[in-house]
């Protein structure tokens, strides 16, 4: 709701067939052997990989950080490295960079319209999402939504918690102690 893409859905229905995203369609791409593909109620089971989804078939990414975890090289790299081969000399990335690589390709410029919000940055290209998604499948390990009612059991726990160590302080350390806790207990119980 407040346009920062946090999901991915690795499957999109396209005139009643199943489309594979693209961070799916490369998972699949490079399968050394047919993958089976389906979807339960909170599992899209691919092979003998698992992914959490939500109740809508999406997936809440676990991003690794910067756009930079990806190693990005730019179209203008690529080109001159090609030109630098063909006249001999060393090349500025070399095609070895790229063996046993998934390589995504997509666009980066604000112009483009394919720039993106996520929380890792407010400006990100829409193929880190992807790329994210494949990273997710590969080393299996998206992230899940908490069921509601322990959500709500955390939540009242914590703020009686909270409310009780505030009550129970006296002096302006311990006030602050309690405040300081809550909110990196907090924290440390979402990761």
């Amino acid at each position: 709701s407040d346009g920062v893409f946090r999901r991915a859905s690795p499957v999109k229905y396209f005139d009643g067939a199943a489309v594979p995203s693209l961070g799916l369609a490369a998972f699949l791409a490079a399968s050394q052997q047919p993958v089976s593909l389906s979807l339960g109620k909170r599992w899209l089971q691919l092979g003998n990989h698992r992914l959490p989804v939500d109740r809508r078939g999406g997936v809440i990414l676990n991003f690794r950080g910067p756009i930079e975890v990806y190693q990005p090289v730019t179209a203008g790299a690529i080109i001159r490295s090609a030109w630098q081969i063909q006249k001999g000399e060393a090349p500025q990335v070399s095609p070895d960079a790229f063996r046993d690589c998934h390589v995504f390709f997509g666009f980066s410029a604000p112009g483009l319209m394919d720039v993106r919000a996520t929380p890792v940055s407010r400006v990100t290209p829409g193929v880190f999402i992807h790329a994210t998604l494949l990273d997710n499948l590969l080393a299996q390990d998206a992230l899940r939504d908490v069921p509601g009612g322990w959500f709500a059991l955390g939540l009242a726990t914590l703020s009686l918690l909270a409310a009780g160590g505030a009550l129970g302080a006296k002096k302006a350390w311990q006030h602050a102690v309690v405040f300081g806790a809550f909110p990196v207990l907090s924290a440390l119980l979402a990761m």
